[in-house]
């Protein structure tokens, strides 16, 4: 396979938007591993370890990067819930269909590590390239970071995933319906699958005001 220099991978990522608040320089830095003179295995390896170092270090020191704290409610009345939520003057965001496909080395090195790559299309013709890190999971709502970013074609990012070994998970290819709800810096999402009936995630930034809503 012909690799991309890091140099490369990293405009290739980061460089979708005009929008770019990411110092490439430090993260060519930062893996710039010399890995030309290793075995196969051993070089896989060490390209895997150090771009999923590098997005955590990411995740943890961009500022664009979104702290996400959200809840999953199961067995909803889907009418009953929209409609309180719209006499409190909830706006209605998003009502269609979703597809997401998520991506990931063969190792399963992000999953394992509880990260996620995922490129998000939507029935407004908008696409998104989402890094997400869970770093709490408790009884009561997960915690993630979140690092999104709009992009034009689809097929020039999975392009430079495939560059360096990453590759989309086949069952992990989704389509959902979803409607969406903002309120007071909260994001109130009805989600629905083929095999699963409609639910409730609630997002906020923070527990406090997540944590007064499900109550």
């Amino acid at each position: 396979m012909t690799k991309l220099p890091p140099s490369k991978i990293f405009h290739s990522i980061w460089l979708w938007e005009e929008v770019n608040q990411i110092n490439i320089d430090e993260l060519h830095y930062k893996w710039s591993v010399d890995i030309i003179s290793q075995s196969c295995l051993l070089e896989e390896y060490i390209l895997e370890e150090n771009f999923k170092k590098c997005i955590e270090d990411i995740l943890e020191n961009n500022p664009t990067v979104k702290d996400e704290v959200e809840v999953k409610i199961l067995e909803i009345d889907l009418n009953l819930l929209i409609g309180k939520l719209k006499k409190l003057w909830a706006k209605e965001t998003f009502s269609w269909w979703v597809k997401d496909k998520r991506y990931d080395f063969k190792s399963k090195r992000f999953s394992e590590s509880n990260m996620l790559i995922r490129i998000r299309e939507k029935s407004d013709s908008s696409k998104i390239v989402t890094f997400k890190k869970q770093w709490d999971d408790n009884s009561k709502c997960s915690k993630d970071k979140e690092l999104e970013r709009f992009i034009a074609n689809i097929s020039d990012v999975t392009k430079s995933f495939w560059d360096i070994w990453i590759q989309l998970i086949k069952w992990k290819s989704i389509i959902k319906h979803r409607i969406s709800l903002y309120l007071d810096w909260v994001t109130f999402d009805f989600d629905k699958y083929d095999d699963i009936p409609w639910f409730l995630e609630i997002e906020s930034d923070n527990d406090k005001d997540l944590f007064k809503w499900i109550e």
